[in-house]
């Protein structure tokens, strides 16, 4: 699969105003600061290394590590170097994705246009790839019931927005947790990704 960027994400931010609250997810103004340009480099960084290490692209992924180790961007990289230096796919697809929701736990902290679920919806998106890969059952059922949770935070506002949209994803999120129930690692893949598309269109609603 193809993992999108969601540097917009993090780098699209409400530095003075930011939009009335409500179930949408969207936030008041805080006077939080805007996200430090490192930290949306980093989560950068660390959704690309997936790309390349799905593909088996071991250099890219090794040349965007280091890059990641020389940001100042404070999450830990030990287990992600480790599985990179000895060539375990999975575990490295597994570790950067831990890496990216610490950098999104982080971008929590700064006030964004687009709520940090929406983020948390890639980064849970992907965990149930992995983990049915991994043949974690327990974990990508896990997965799934993120998926449902973080959604519900942002379905006001995608309801209001795009009602197709809206009622895609549901669809798509009940086919992935017949998936998991079925033990079915590449259905997983085949629903998750397209779930992950749509994630990318629930930003842009923003």
């Amino acid at each position: 699969m193809t993992i999108r960027s969601i540097v917009p994400l993090l780098a699209t931010l409400a530095v003075g105003v930011a939009a009335c609250t409500g179930r949408g997810g969207t936030q008041k103004p805080t006077g939080r600061a805007a996200l430090p340009a490192d930290v949306a480099l980093a989560e950068g960084l660390a959704e690309d290394i997936q790309t390349d290490l799905d593909t088996l692209g071991w250099t890219a992924a090794r040349d965007k590590l280091a890059q990641l180790q020389a940001s100042s961007a404070g999450v830990k990289l030990d287990s992600l170097a480790a599985q990179i230096g000895r060539r375990d796919r999975l575990g490295a697809l597994q570790s950067a994705n831990v890496v990216s929701r610490a950098l999104l736990a982080i971008a929590a902290d700064y006030t964004l246009t687009v709520p940090v679920e929406v983020g948390l919806l890639d980064v849970a998106g992907r965990d149930a790839i992995y983990r049915a890969e991994a043949g974690e059952w327990p974990g990508a059922a896990a997965a799934v019931a993120e998926l449902r949770a973080r959604y519900a935070a942002v379905q006001p506002h995608v309801a209001a927005k795009d009602p197709a949209l809206d009622g895609r994803f549901a669809r798509r999120l009940a086919e992935l947790a017949d998936a998991v129930k079925a033990r079915n690692a590449a259905r997983v893949r085949t629903v998750a990704t397209g779930l992950l598309d749509d994630v990318d269109v629930v930003e842009r609603t923003y």
